[in-house]
């Protein structure tokens, strides 16, 4: 449902003046299969992902499409 959704969004939504305005979705969830399906179906750039490190402090890092991860500002996780 939520891949149906994003289909539509990046279709039809564009300004008065024809051009396509850029589609954001924020998602929320504990759930990793819906993260799966939703980079399946959707194939975004990236997702941000919140975690914790063993000294229980929060990093923000981006995981790309294809396994690739980098902190959010900037510093490389590797693979």
């Amino acid at each position: 449902m939520l891949n149906s959704l994003i289909a539509v969004r990046r279709r039809g939504y564009s300004t008065s003046g024809g051009h396509r305005k850029p589609f954001q979705m924020i998602v929320i969830t504990h759930d990793d299969h819906l993260v799966d399906k939703l980079m399946i179906g959707s194939k975004p750039e990236f997702i941000y992902v919140l975690g914790k490190d063993n000294s229980g402090i929060s990093h923000v890092r981006r995981q790309y499409s294809d396994g690739r991860s980098e902190e959010a500002n900037g510093n490389p996780y590797g693979r």
